[in-house]
C-alpha cells in the first residue's frame, strides 16, 4: 500500500503486492509474550522474553513449535523436533528483526507527552506516569 501511495517503505514489514512474492522474506508478528515468523513454507512461534529488570536490547526467544504451512495449513502437527536446523535458521531471522526493529528498545523507552496523551484518548492509558 505504500507503494501505492508513492511512500517511501523505509524497512516497513511486509512486501509489495504489485511484486511476486519473495520465498526468502520472513513475516514477523509479535504479540504479548511471543512472536511467529513465517518464511516460505515454514512458520515458528516463540516465546518473547525481556529481562527483569528490562535491560535496553536484551530479549530472549524461546520456540514452542514449527509447523510446514503447505503440508498443514492448520498448525497441526508440530515439526521443531524432527527440523531443528530449520527452527535454528528462523529463531536467528526472528533474532535480526527484533535487533534490527525497535522492539529490544521498548521496555525502557519512554512516551513522550503527546504519544502519552494520544493513548489516554484511546483508553490505552490514564494520562498519569506510571
Amino acid at each position: 500500500l505504500l507503494q501505492l501511495a508513492g511512500a517511501p517503505e523505509l524497512g516497513a514489514d511486509g512486501r509489495s503486492l504489485f511484486d511476486d512474492p519473495d520465498p526468502a522474506h520472513a513475516s514477523l508478528a509479535v504479540m504479548r509474550g511471543g512472536i511467529s515468523l513465517r518464511r516460505g513454507r515454514w512458520k515458528l512461534h516463540a516465546l518473547l522474553r525481556y529481562a527483569e529488570p528490562p535491560v535496553r536490547g536484551e530479549f530472549t526467544l524461546t520456540p514452542q513449535a514449527l509447523y510446514d504451512l503447505e503440508a498443514d495449513p492448520q498448525e497441526l502437527a508440530d515439526l521443531a523436533a524432527a527440523q531443528p536446523a530449520v527452527v535454528a535458521e528462523l529463531l536467528a531471522a526472528a533474532r535480526a528483526r527484533l535487533q534490527r526493529d525497535l522492539l529490544p528498545l521498548l521496555p525502557d523507552r519512554e512516551l513522550s507527552p503527546n504519544e502519552r496523551a494520544r493513548l489516554s484518548q484511546l483508553g490505552y492509558a490514564d494520562g498519569e506516569e506510571e
